[in-house]
């Protein structure tokens, strides 16, 4: 079943069970009270107690039309967050939509506000109509009070993770986050258990394509699923695209051995999930375009922000770092199909790349940026450090045309020499 619609449905059954909550404490009451011994100096309370239910009517209506105006409310709020997480970069929003915590959270609070609503609708219904005999106020004030004392804590949580939502800082707190999630299954799984496609094994000449049923991102790869239908078929498949890559309709996304029919060509390439973006659950360069796309944006004349900028490029050194201090895994778990290996390259010019451009002619943003990449070429890994000081060069051809001052240009230059002695 689909994450959201797995919410939703785990939404709906907590609101049906807070509105039923208020109607079965008053049929517990109504057992409870007939089943209570009466003394005579109480009979007078006792028999008055069916006016005090009544009476609670008009405070159960007002509250249930206040937290029915309460739901549409928190839903304008969420759709406000979302608009400050768009500020930053659309991938950003997209991230943030997929969060299923921030999902989670906001179903509690409608499921919680709608189920009270209801339920206080069936005790008011229920009140009027005379369905109850003599019930202990403490129950029907319980049946009352009690969805409306959950809904405010309900509110509250909510309020309380708004005050985060609506800042821009958690945009790249959950960027960066994703990020690091996405690096830590590259890490454990970089060939998604299949065999590395290098020149050692090279593809075949006269191997068969496996077509692009239609063009769009390689989102997803079922490496399992391409390994049993490889091993039904008695054939090997060689990979072409790893996810994040685009392919156009008609093009090989894989090539097999042998001669295997259409229907067999057919499974293999429901093996590969496309869609018309990019999604970061197998795409380690995901996760660092958006934070890069974020600091561009923060550098942008409209927006100015070199600070949100510097603190982009502490985040991604921080991630590329980490990522070289962790040992690749080498399980091999699908003997039949072939993988082409990741590019450390791929992964820092996704990091680094746009900001080389972007962040060259500001004094305050080239000088963190060329420590991070400085860094990176001692990260020992030999692939990566290349590039990295191949990103060093592009920045500093950049910076000598895009910095207009020439003391930062020297200030720059000369920063550069000592640390390349």
């Amino acid at each position: 079943m689909p994450p959201h619609l797995l919410l939703l449905c785990r939404a709906l059954a907590r609101a049906g069970g807070v509105a039923v909550a208020p109607v079965a404490l008053l049929y517990l009451g109504s057992a409870l009270a007939e089943l209570a011994p009466k003394p005579g100096r109480m009979a007078a309370l006792w028999q008055a107690m069916p006016e005090m239910g009544v009476s609670v009517v008009p405070l159960a209506d007002l509250l249930a039309a206040a937290l029915l105006v309460g739901a549409p409310v928190v839903l304008g709020v969420t759709v406000l967050a979302h608009g400050v997480a768009a500020r930053t970069t659309p991938r950003v929003q997209r991230l943030l939509i997929r969060d299923r915590r921030v999902a989670g959270m906001l179903g509690r609070v409608l499921s919680v506000i709608f189920g009270s609503a209801l339920g206080l609708l069936f005790v008011t219904s229920a009140l009027r109509a005379g369905v109850f005999e003599p019930v202990g106020a403490i129950f029907v004030l319980g049946a009352v009070l009690g969805p409306a004392l959950a809904s405010m804590v309900a509110l509250a949580q909510w309020a309380a993770a708004l005050r985060v939502l609506c800042r821009a800082d958690l945009a790249l707190a959950l960027a960066e986050m994703q990020a690091r999630a996405s690096l830590a299954a590259h890490i454990d799984a970089p060939l998604f258990g299949g065999v590395p496609l290098s020149a050692v094994a090279h593809v075949p000449g006269g191997a068969l394509a496996v077509p692009a049923p239609c063009s769009g991102v390689v989102q997803r790869l079922d490496v399992a699923a391409l390994e049993a239908c490889a091993a039904k078929a008695g054939i090997e498949v060689w990979i072409e695209h790893r996810p994040g890559e685009t392919v156009l309709a008609g093009w090989p996304m894989a090539r097999v051995s042998g001669a295997p029919e259409a229907a067999i060509l057919a499974q293999l390439a429901q093996a590969f999930t496309l869609g018309p973006e990019r999604i970061p659950d197998q795409d380690p360069r995901y996760g660092l375009s958006v934070l890069a796309e974020t600091a561009s944006r923060a550098l942008s004349p409209m927006v100015q922000d070199s600070g949100t900028a510097v603190d982009v490029i502490q985040s991604l050194q921080r991630l590329l770092w980490d990522h070289t201090r962790q040992p690749r895994a080498r399980q091999v778990r699908f003997a039949r199909v072939h993988v082409p290996p990741p590019s450390d390259a791929a992964l820092i010019e996704a990091a680094f790349g746009p900001l080389t451009r972007d962040g060259a002619g500001h004094i305050e943003v080239a000088l963190p940026l060329f420590a991070a990449l400085d860094s990176l070429t001692r990260c020992g890994r030999e692939e990566m450090a290349r590039a990295a000081q191949t990103l060093c060069d592009r920045l500093l051809e950049s910076s000598e045309t895009a910095l207009a001052i020439r003391a930062q240009r020297e200030e720059l230059f000369a920063i550069i020499g000592a640390a390349r002695r």
